[in-house]
């Protein structure tokens, strides 16, 4: 089973994906809820990057989401 980073990680392979999240935030923070992964996703310059870890002042939003959301994506 793959973590949820590393299925989000597959969406930097795709210019649009890079492109939704540079208009939607540059650090946001994920929790999802029902396999208790937190962490933050970061993009710059086209760049995106994740910290395994949720530090809740580093990060513009927080989005609560499920890992269906994350299949689904």
């Amino acid at each position: 089973m793959k973590s949820t980073i590393d299925k989000l990680n597959i969406l930097g392979k795709y210019p649009e994906s890079i492109n939704l999240f540079t208009q939607l935030f540059e650090d946001a923070g994920i929790d999802v809820t029902d396999t208790n992964e937190k962490f933050s996703i970061h993009q710059k310059a086209g760049q995106i990057s994740f910290q395994t870890k949720l530090e809740e002042s580093n990060v513009d939003y927080i989005f609560e989401i499920n890992s269906e959301q994350i299949d689904n994506l």
